[in-house]
Parts: structure tokens; C-alpha cells; sequence
């Protein structure tokens, strides 16, 4: 979907950013964060809805209460 959204010449950039991110080795709630204004700069609703529950999933297995 990303290489035929991009063909189009709509590059989903925060998507692409959040999915690399969450592959990394090293995953912190804040770097999750960083898609989200990739994504609402290009008002792609999904990808920020998913960087943030991903980043709140994270924190809360980061932190324990």
C-alpha cells in the first residue's frame, strides 16, 4: 500500500516513520511520538491515531504503577 500510495503521489511519510520506529530494537514511547506530526502534517487521521495508542501502550508497560 505505501509504494502505491506514494506512486499516486501521496507518500504516507508518519505511517512509514511509525512503522520503522516500532521495528527498532531500541523502542521508547517519545520516538513513537516523533511520527505524529510526520502524519498530521500530512492529515493522515490513522497513523497519528496509531502513534499515540502505540506510544500510550508502550508507556504504560515502560512505567509500572
Amino acid at each position: 500500500p505505501f509504494v502505491r500510495s506514494a506512486w499516486r503521489g501521496r507518500p504516507r511519510l508518519g505511517l512509514a516513520a511509525l512503522i520503522v520506529v516500532g521495528c527498532s530494537p531500541l523502542l521508547a514511547p517519545w520516538y513513537l511520538l516523533w511520527c505524529v506530526p510526520l502524519a498530521a502534517a500530512e492529515d493522515d487521521g490513522p497513523a497519528i491515531v496509531l502513534g499515540v495508542a502505540l506510544s500510550a501502550y508502550v508507556l504504560r508497560q515502560t512505567i509500572p504503577l
